[in-house]
């Protein structure tokens, strides 16, 4: 161990690697711990410029293929009421967090999803709002889901870890060698990045484009998913982000004039009042899938220095790191705690702790 204080080194500062930390630094100090546990996360890129910062942030399973879908309700579950509750907290504009009524719909014939319990209000569209949406649309739901605005609610996970002693240190790390000596356990949130540092050839990029526009009039979501694809309306605080694009394996960050009209083109036909929106910005992201899905475990490493170093992994959520961050998040603090304090002194603040919290 690194002397009398335990250290503990997160890789990543997307929504994974902070809400890890938070939940972390929260159950250590409500376990009076605080004075003998360090926290550092590590990164080379922080908010704004993050995946998790330019996502739309609607809260929906999407894109986990591969991973246990009992598991994937659960951490939804656990994210969703976190953020139901938050949505109804006097910093919620601060943090970025609403509800939003939804339409959702299909142009296939499709069974009620398993996250259908995480929302609220959950219901089959008449098929009048069906047709409204879209006439090739042949399944539609209607619920209620909180919207998380990345750009928002990272600066308020950053203000909170550093506010219980946390730091911040802005550097890539390339092998785990290199904190093997400093620190006693490793959290891994490293995203696509783990394709190199794990060496974990099944992460791979799904590009995103989006577009943000200015249409206040518009005040719910509009999700249609095609076999070719997904089309969505999404309100944030300030503007409406329109979008998408599905491209496995492109790793190209720039924005693409083709997506552009493409994405246009397919949200005003969707909805036709958003033909002459202004565009205020464009973004695209690349979102850490894993082909077997995430990978949430420990795993002891052998370093070059002869150390066996605890390594916590939570990684590969693809289009899903919003909508799973903070029940992925309970869990591989959890696996921390057992390994930094395997007597059972310090345990994974109850869920209603952060509730009745004013965070």
């Amino acid at each position: 161990m690194s002397g009398s204080r335990k250290k503990v080194a997160v890789i990543g500062a997307g929504v994974s690697g902070l809400s890890t930390a938070v939940i972390l630094a929260e159950s250590i100090a409500l376990g009076r711990a605080a004075d003998a546990v360090d926290i550092t996360i590590f990164a080379d890129k922080f908010s704004p410029e993050t995946c998790s910062d330019g996502a739309a942030g609607l809260i929906k399973t999407v894109l986990v293929q591969g991973t246990d879908p009992t598991k994937v309700t659960r951490w939804m579950k656990a994210t969703a009421d976190w953020l139901f509750h938050q949505a109804r907290s006097p910093s919620a504009s601060e943090k970025g967090i609403f509800i939003c009524p939804t339409f959702d719909c299909c142009d296939e014939e499709i069974k009620d999803p398993g996250w259908a319990t995480c929302v609220r209000g959950f219901r089959h569209l008449t098929d009048q709002e069906r047709e409204e949406i879209s006439p090739l649309a042949k399944t539609g739901f209607f619920y209620l889901t909180a919207i998380v605005e990345g750009c928002l609610y990272l600066p308020w996970l950053t203000k909170r870890f550093k506010a219980l002693g946390g730091h911040l240190v802005k550097r890539t790390i390339h092998d785990f060698s290199e904190l093997s000596r400093e620190f006693d356990v490793v959290v891994n949130c490293s995203g696509l990045r783990a394709r190199w540092l794990c060496n974990d050839s099944n992460m791979v990029p799904i590009r995103g484009q989006v577009l943000r526009v200015h249409a206040p009039w518009v005040k719910h979501v509009i999700d249609f998913n095609t076999v070719q694809g997904f089309t969505y309306v999404i309100p944030n605080t300030d503007v409406v982000v329109i979008g998408g694009t599905i491209q496995d394996g492109n790793w190209s960050e720039q924005v693409d004039p083709v997506d552009r009209k493409s994405i246009l083109d397919r949200t005003a036909a969707l909805l036709p009042s958003l033909e002459n929106a202004k565009i205020v910005s464009e973004w695209t992201g690349l979102r850490p899938r894993r082909l077997n899905g995430v990978r949430l475990e420990k795993e002891d490493i052998r370093t070059k220095h002869g150390k066996t170093l605890p390594v916590v992994h939570n990684y590969g959520h693809a289009g899903a790191g919003l909508t799973l961050h903070w029940g992925c998040a309970r869990d591989a603090a959890s696996l921390v705690l057992e390994s930094l304090f395997p007597s059972g002194s310090c345990q994974l603040a109850p869920q209603e702790h952060f509730e009745k919290s004013r965070l």
